[in-house]
C-alpha cells in the first residue's frame, strides 16, 4: 500500500525526463505531451534558460523570508506588473493561493468602503481551486461534496448570462466583486463572450465592483498573448496567474491596479515560501522567454493546425459535439462521456486529460513543432475512432430511454442538461443554425390539448433539422381502443423520438417499456417535467443556482406540484407546499421527500422567505366541472404582492401558463413589467431541445 493519500488515480506510468514537448518513461518510452501537466510547462521540458536560472540559483541561494528584501523579487514583480498593465504583485505558491489573495483583497477593499458583509459574484462552471474559500468560489458542486459547510459570502450566476447579473445587481448592494476566468477550464475550455466581458466590465464599474480575472491556466502566453484579456479591450482591477509562470517550479501571483493595488499594508496578508529566490528565478527565465523567443504568438497558429488536423483525420466526425478554443486551450466536446480516451491515448503515446466528462483537453506546450502539432491532432483522431469503433454504446447513438418525470435523470444530468439548453438559447438568439438531426422524425401523440406543448416541440424539432408529427386521438388506433402495447411498437418502428401528452401517468410508462426509441413525458395527471425544467432554467438564468434556496409551491397539489416534490431532492432545494386541506399532493411522493418537503396550510408561512413562488390554474384539464369549489378553496392561495412581499427580496414568481388572472395569480404580477413568466414559456422551447438533443445521443453526464 502506498504510503501517498488516496487523492489522485494515477496511471500507469512514471516519467523520469523530458524535452520539449515529448516527455520519457522510466521504461524508455517516448510520448508526446498534449498536457503541460495541465496547461504548467508552457516552455516545454527541460528549457535551457529555465534550467540554467534554477540551477545558477540553488548554488547561491534557495530560500529567505519575506521578512527581508528579495531584489530578484522586486526585479520579477516589476516585469511582471509592466506586462500585465498592473501596477503591484503579490507572489504565492500556487493558482488557489493567488485566487484566495484576490477574494481577501476584494473584502478587505469593500470593508474600507463601509461595506460590513461584501459578497463576490462567481460565476456557475467556474474553478478557482480547492483550498476552502476558492473551492467556496468554484462553481462545482461535485468537488465541493463532502467539505461543507463552505464559506459564506458569495453570489453564483450563469456565465454569459447579463441579465443574471444585472438583476443580482439590482438585488444586491453589498457586493464587493466579480470574479471569473476569462476563459473557463475545468468545465471544458469556455472562452466567455466578449460582449458579456465588456457589458460586466462596465457594471462593475457603474457598481464600485472590483473586476477579478483568474487568469491562472489561461495566461503566461498560453492564448496567444501574455494574459487573454489582453486580447480584449477589457482590463481588469485584480489578475491571478500561476501554473505557466515558473514552467514547473511553483509559483503563483496576485496582481492589482488602482484602489485594489493599494488596499493591502503590512499584516494583511503573507506567504512562507512566496516569492523565494529559487521560485523568482524560474519566473524570470520565463518571463526573459517569452519576451526573447515571442512563443506567445505560437499559440494561435499551432492551435489552428492541431484542430484542422484531429478534423481532418477523424472519420468519426459526428462524434464531436463542438470544438473550442482560445490559443491553446483547447476542448473538444464529444456526445458521450469520454474519460476512458486518457488511458488509451496513454498507450499510444500521447498524454491528454478529459474534463466534464465528455471533453478532451489539450494544453500543448508552446514550442510544440508544427509536425508534433500535426501528430497531436491526427493521433488523438485515432485514438478517438478506434474508441469509438470498439465502443459502439459510446458513439452517436438512439438508445431506448424515456423522460417521465425529473427523476429519471441524477442531479449532475439535470444541471448539464440546464446548462445545455442556456446554450441553445444564447445560439438560437444569435441566429445561429442548429440542426443536429437532418431526417429525424418527432411523433408527438396529444390527447390533451396545448399551446406551449405543441409549438415549442414542433418548432424545436423543426430548428434542429427534423421534423414533428402532431397526432390526436382521433389520427390514430390509440384513440379507438388499441393497446398502448401495440400502438408503442408500431409508431417507434417508424419515428425517432414519441413525445406523449395525456391523461394517465401509466400510458407514458407503458409506451415506453414497448417502445424501441426515446420517449418523453410531456404532461400526465401526476407530473410535467418538461415544464419543470423550463422553470429550472429560468431560475439559474435570472438569479443562479437554486441549491439551498427555499421554493414556495401554492395551490392545488397537481402534476406540476409533483414534479417540484421531485426536484426537490433533484436539484437540491427545500420546498413548502401551500394548499387549502384536501388538495395535498400524493402522499407517497411527500412521505419520500419528507426531509426536503414541508406541507403548509397557510400561504403567509410558506412563502416567508422563499427565493421562488410557483402557482398553476387552481382547475386542470378534466376538472373543469369542479372550478367553482376549487375557486372558493384556493382564494387564500392567490399568488399576489401581498404574497410576494414576505419572501425574499429577490424572489421571483412563475406561472406555467395558461393563467386565469385575478384567480391563482393577480393581474398585477402577470402583467409587471419584470416578471419572469414569458421567459420561463419560451425556456419550454430551449429545455426541451437539450432535453431531445440528449435523448437521441445518448450522452450521459458531464
Amino acid at each position: 500500500m502506498s504510503a501517498l493519500m488516496n487523492t489522485y488515480s494515477p496511471l500507469p506510468v512514471s516519467f523520469s525526463h523530458g524535452r520539449g514537448a515529448e516527455l520519457f518513461s522510466s521504461d524508455g518510452r517516448s510520448f508526446l505531451d498534449g498536457l503541460s501537466g495541465i496547461a504548467v510547462t508552457n516552455l516545454g521540458h527541460a528549457h535551457p534558460r529555465v534550467t540554467a536560472a534554477i540551477t545558477e540559483q540553488a548554488s547561491k541561494l534557495l530560500h529567505c523570508s519575506n521578512i527581508y528584501r528579495i531584489d530578484l523579487q522586486e526585479r520579477v514583480g516589476e516585469e511582471l506588473t509592466r506586462r500585465a498593465d498592473m501596477e503591484r504583485v503579490f507572489f504565492s505558491n500556487s493558482g488557489a493561493e493567488a485566487n484566495e489573495a484576490a477574494i481577501k483583497l476584494a473584502r478587505l477593499h469593500a470593508h474600507q468602503r463601509g461595506i460590513e458583509k461584501p459578497r463576490i459574484v462567481v460565476l456557475e462552471g467556474a474553478f478557482h481551486g480547492r483550498t476552502l474559500a476558492a473551492l467556496s468560489a468554484t462553481g462545482n458542486p461535485k468537488i465541493q461534496a463532502g467539505f461543507g459547510p463552505l464559506l459564506d459570502g458569495f453570489l453564483r450566476v450563469p456565465r454569459n448570462n447579463l441579465n443574471a447579473l444585472k438583476e443580482l445587481a439590482e438585488h444586491h448592494s453589498d457586493v464587493a466583486a466579480l470574479m471569473l476566468e476569462p476563459v473557463q477550464g475545468e468545465s471544458g475550455i469556455h472562452p466567455l463572450d466578449l460582449d458579456y466581458l465588456r457589458a460586466a466590465a462596465d457594471l462593475c464599474k457603474d457598481k464600485g465592483w472590483l473586476l477579478i480575472f483568474d487568469e491562472v491556466q489561461s495566461g503566461n502566453g498560453r492564448t496567444g498573448s501574455y494574459f487573454y484579456y489582453q486580447q480584449t479591450d477589457v482590463t481588469p482591477d485584480i489578475v491571478s496567474t500561476a501554473k505557466a509562470l515558473g514552467n514547473g517550479v511553483p509559483i503563483g501571483a496576485c496582481l492589482a491596479r488602482g484602489e485594489a493595488a493599494q488596499t493591502f499594508a503590512p499584516g494583511h496578508h503573507g506567504s512562507t515560501y512566496g516569492g523565494n529566490p529559487l521560485a523568482c528565478a524560474a519566473a524570470g527565465a520565463v518571463l526573459e522567454s517569452l519576451a526573447r523567443e515571442q512563443l506567445q504568438d505560437r499559440a494561435q497558429p499551432l492551435g489552428q493546425l492541431i484542430e484542422s488536423s484531429f478534423l481532418a483525420a477523424l472519420k468519426h466526425q459526428h462524434a464531436v459535439q463542438e470544438f473550442r478554443r482560445a490559443g491553446l486551450m483547447i476542448g473538444i466536446e464529444l456526445h458521450a462521456d469520454c474519460g476512458a480516451l486518457v488511458a488509451q491515448a496513454l498507450e499510444a503515446g500521447l498524454l491528454i486529460n478529459v474534463t466534464a466528462g465528455r471533453t478532451i483537453r489539450l494544453l500543448p506546450p508552446l514550442v510544440m513543432t508544427d509536425e508534433q502539432g500535426r501528430q497531436l491532432g491526427e493521433s488523438l483522431a485515432t485514438v478517438v475512432d478506434h474508441w469509438l469503433t470498439n465502443n459502439p454504446t459510446m458513439a452517436v447513438t438512439r438508445e431506448h430511454s424515456a423522460f417521465s418525470n425529473p427523476s429519471d435523470l441524477s442531479p449532475q444530468e439535470l444541471d448539464a442538461l440546464i446548462d445545455r439548453a442556456m446554450e441553445l438559447k444564447v445560439a438560437h438568439r444569435a441566429g445561429e443554425p442548429s440542426p443536429q438531426f437532418p431526417g429525424s422524425v418527432m411523433a408527438m401523440i396529444f390527447a390533451k390539448s396545448s399551446t406551449r406543448t405543441r409549438v415549442s416541440f414542433e418548432s424545436g424539432m423543426a430548428q434542429m433539422g427534423g421534423h414533428a408529427m402532431f397526432l390526436s386521438p382521433g389520427d390514430t388506433q390509440l384513440g379507438r381502443g388499441e393497446p398502448v402495447e401495440d400502438s408503442a411498437r408500431v409508431i417507434s418502428s417508424m419515428v425517432d423520438i414519441v413525445m406523449i401528452r395525456t391523461f394517465g401517468h401509466d400510458i407514458v410508462e407503458r409506451f415506453a417499456a414497448h417502445s424501441s426509441v426515446p420517449v418523453i413525458n410531456a404532461l400526465t395527471d401526476d407530473f410535467h417535467p418538461c415544464q419543470l425544467l423550463a422553470d429550472m432554467q429560468t431560475y439559474r438564468e435570472h438569479r443562479g443556482s437554486i441549491q439551498g434556496k427555499t421554493v414556495c409551491w401554492l395551490g392545488d397539489g397537481n402534476n406540476m406540484c409533483h414534479s417540484y416534490i421531485n426536484a426537490a431532492r433533484q436539484f437540491d432545494f427545500q420546498l413548502r407546499i401551500a394548499c387549502p386541506k384536501g388538495f395535498e399532493p400524493r402522499a407517497d411522493l411527500v412521505s419520500a421527500n419528507s426531509d426536503r418537503v414541508t406541507v403548509l396550510h397557510d400561504a403567509q408561512d410558506a412563502v416567508k422567505d422563499a427565493a421562488l413562488l410557483v402557482t398553476d390554474v387552481w382547475a386542470s384539464m378534466g376538472q373543469e366541472e369542479e372550478q367553482a369549489r376549487r375557486a372558493a378553496a384556493m382564494a387564500p392561495f392567490q399568488l399576489n404582492s401581498s404574497l410576494l412581499a414576505a419572501a425574499a427580496p429577490d424572489a421571483l414568481y412563475m406561472h406555467c401558463l395558461p393563467a386565469h388572472r385575478g384567480e391563482e395569480i393577480s393581474a398585477e404580477l402577470m402583467d409587471a413589467a419584470d416578471t419572469v413568466i414569458w421567459d420561463e414559456a419560451e425556456n419550454r422551447l430551449h429545455a426541451q431541445k437539450a432535453l431531445i438533443e440528449r435523448l437521441l445521443l445518448g450522452t450521459s453526464a458531464p
